[in-house]
């Protein structure tokens, strides 16, 4: 068999393809979101309703944008991370548009961290007291004793007000003697 020039160039193009479609594919455009220090990679973005809009890196949501209070300006920020948890939120505190307010949480989406303009931590130490005045002495408060409420036995009376056990009674008689005569009945006739 012999094979000539432009069988083998259809077989290497047929052979090569493959590969070259998986080389544009894996070579999507990918852009970069800045908040503040921290920056999200997004190869696609969609407005899902009037001011939400989500980014995708490789067909899973890493970050959703949202403009609150319909102002035209983004508000709020989260991303998420590889397992879609929550692991940063981030918003706009005084309104101009602009991410100022950091949210860093862990993997249950507590948080772990807040950086943000108006909240400063800081050690604050009084100068001591001139005019100390006597503290008064406190004595601790006494518990009280919890109240414990316990079930009583269920009623043993009816509405009757007779004894279950008189009732029950009663009607074994009354059982035993219609058996009893029902008995009689059927012999008489033989």
């Amino acid at each position: 068999m012999k094979i000539n020039k432009i069988q083998l160039i259809i077989v290497f193009f047929l052979l090569a393809s493959p590969a070259l479609a998986q080389d544009t594919a894996s070579t999507s455009k990918v852009s970069t979101f800045q908040l503040g220090e921290y920056s999200i990679e997004y190869d696609t973005s969609e407005e899902v309703s009037g001011g939400h809009v989500v980014y995708k890196k490789d067909e899973q949501i890493v970050l959703s944008v949202f403009d609150t209070n319909s102002n035209g300006k983004d508000d709020l920020w989260l991303r998420y991370n590889d397992d879609l948890v929550l692991d940063l939120e981030v918003s706009d505190s005084d309104g101009d548009g602009e991410a100022d307010t950091f949210v860093t949480l862990d993997t249950d989406e507590n948080v772990t961290d807040i950086k943000a303009p108006e909240f400063v931590l800081e050690e604050v130490v009084l100068p001591p007291d001139p005019n100390p005045t006597p503290k008064a002495k406190v004595e601790p408060i006494q518990k009280e004793a919890r109240e414990v409420f316990t079930l009583d036995p269920p009623p043993t009376k009816n509405k009757f007000n007779f004894s279950i056990k008189w009732v029950v009674g009663i009607l074994a008689i009354g059982a035993l003697v219609f058996l009893k005569f029902r008995g009689k009945k059927t012999t008489k006739g033989k």
